[in-house]
């Protein structure tokens, strides 16, 4: 009889569990719907539309404290784009959160609210417990957590408290970033020994924030930028020589620079020839010239300007006769001849008007810059019948707009969209762009539907700073959609580097128009533009990018 009880209380056991075991199969399942119908895309929506509108609700506030940890981080997120005073409170609330993601993306949020240039321009102080919260988040045990306060106490400023950012976990790019945010001139010791770091990104860093901090460089220091600018890392030689045009022009700064104009990486010899057209070496024109024989058009127009930096005779005939041809190295020449000219005769023999070979939109524009240059009477004159002259459209394509927001049935849609693979078709070859919708929704969407409507097909790289960014623009098209004219900016986390797709912003904090292709790192545009994509293949393509360069077409949607 015993034996059958226990059996019996076996079998009860045995059901329990099953039942159990159905009802949490059930649960997850229901969990598993919840998930994939309404929560995932219509709470994105919700965050994406209280962020285009800057709007702090009650809805939001529930969210900040909501049950489940990624919604919290997302809400910290959409506080740190709204950018309101008011979101503070829940914030710094959100820096003691038990989850890691949420308290990092808290103290990003921080430093985006209380930004020292934001507060400056807005006549704004800041919140009292903003730094303190940032500085005992220097301990948390996570180094995620860690790494966004130290970004985020960058932005706040007060240098004078920069030695709590030298001893924390934070990765040491990071830490540089942040004590050039801080102007903290002070540490500039601790940069020095960094630039003995076996790790190349951080004596990138350094040298970038010894340069960008201004730092007196002195022989000792000099060296060990010359130094430098022989790494094995073309990323630390491109910026080393980049900080030595600051130094003084010695015969071992001199033999460094020009040493580099033969470098392997095109962007190191761009660079050494704007370093040369800074110091400014007297009788090395010959040199020089010779950087207009490269194979990279983007290193003759550096060659071209470090001729016109020197402001001698010499470099004069030496350009001068690079004019008169329709490319891109004949506008820097048409530029540098206005620059290097003594008088009218200098520049206008040989012609009396506009020359005919400069009818693409660089080269008239270059052409008239020659003329604003040139200043006499005479240029100013012709400058004035030429603009006069010019028929193109003379309206803003960054003016105020009518066209509506994005409504609920577009937040819905773009909640749900996924990456986007893109190929940039050009005068100088194919290049392809992956669009991140999870991290920049609006602005993605905003650039596709550009792109659906042909707004860059034919339009050119309008600026090209060749160690820094490539800028190009949409036209206005003539057939809109109904979509947002311009797009509220969707800061994120993304660092900008070498390939990252970028929008500018506008004073307004929204963009429209105007995007760009990251050449360099460039942490100075982390958290200030939207990064919402980046270059995945035509990476040697992008240096030889000019303002001639035209987008044929963009394929892919």
């Amino acid at each position: 009889m015993l034996c059958y009880h226990c059996g019996l209380i076996e079998t009860v056991k045995r059901f329990e569990l099953r039942i159990l075991a159905v009802c949490m199969l059930l649960l997850g399942s229901a969990a598993v719907w919840l998930l994939l119908t309404r929560p995932v895309y219509r709470i994105e929506s919700d965050f994406l539309e209280r962020e285009d509108k800057r709007q702090i609700d009650e809805w939001l506030r529930d969210k900040a404290v909501s049950p489940v940890g990624d919604t919290r981080r997302r809400a910290m997120l959409a506080l740190s784009r709204i950018g309101n005073p008011q979101a503070l409170e829940l914030v710094i609330a959100g820096t003691t959160d038990p989850s890691p993601r949420v308290r990092a993306m808290a103290a990003f949020a921080i430093g985006q609210i209380d930004d020292s240039t934001v507060l400056t321009k807005m006549n704004r102080k800041s919140h009292p417990e903003a730094f303190q919260v940032l500085y005992d988040l220097l301990s948390d045990t996570e180094r995620v957590v860690v790494s966004y306060a130290v970004e985020a106490l960058g932005k706040l400023g007060r240098p004078k408290q920069f030695e709590m950012l030298l001893r924390t976990t934070a990765p040491l790019p990071i830490t540089l970033a942040a004590l050039v945010r801080m102007q903290a001139k002070e540490s500039a010791p601790w940069i020095v020994e960094l630039l003995r770091s076996d790790d190349q990104d951080v004596r990138r860093a350094a040298v970038d924030a010894l340069d960008r901090l201004e730092i007196d460089f002195d022989k000792r220091l000099t060296k060990k930028l010359i130094e430098r600018s022989r790494d094995r890392n073309a990323a630390v030689r491109v910026v080393s020589l980049k900080a030595l045009a600051r130094a003084k022009s010695t015969p071992g700064v001199l033999r460094a620079v020009f040493a580099a104009t033969k470098d392997r990486n095109t962007q190191a010899r761009i660079q050494a020839y704007t370093t040369l057209g800074l110091l400014r070496p007297s009788g090395t024109e010959v040199e020089i010239a010779a950087g207009l024989q490269d194979a990279n058009i983007n290193v003759r127009i550096a060659a071209v300007r470090a001729l016109g930096a020197r402001g001698d005779r010499n470099s004069l005939q030496l350009v001068r006769s690079l004019r008169f041809q329709s490319d891109p190295l004949s506008y820097a020449a048409e530029e540098t001849t206005a620059q290097l000219a003594d008088n009218d005769d200098d520049y206008f023999t040989g012609f009396t008007g506009f020359p005919p070979e400069y009818q693409s939109d660089a080269g008239k524009e270059s052409f008239l810059r020659a003329l604003s240059i040139l200043g006499s009477p005479r240029a100013q004159d012709l400058f004035r019948k030429l603009k006069n002259f010019d028929g193109r459209s003379s309206a803003n394509p960054d003016s105020k707009s009518s066209q509506p927001r994005f409504e609920s049935d577009d937040y819905q849609r773009i909640s749900r969209e996924l990456n986007r693979r893109l190929m940039v078709h050009t005068t100088i070859g194919v290049f392809e762009l992956i669009v991140h919708y999870d991290k920049a929704r609006l602005t993605a969407e905003h650039f596709l539907n550009l792109v659906r409507q042909g707004a860059f097909e034919s339009q050119r790289f309008v600026a090209v700073h060749p160690t820094l960014v490539v800028e190009f623009r949409a036209a206005r098209p003539l057939f809109q959609a109904r979509f947002p004219d311009r797009v509220r900016c969707e800061v994120n986390t993304e660092f900008f580097t070498r390939g990252s797709l970028g929008m500018f912003a506008d004073p307004k904090d929204t963009g429209g128009y105007r995007f760009f292709i990251a050449l360099a790192d460039i942490p100075e545009f982390d958290g200030r533009y939207t990064n919402f994509g980046r270059l995945i293949s035509g990476d040697n393509l992008i240096s030889n990018i000019t303002r001639e360069t035209k987008i044929l077409k963009i394929t892919g949607i």
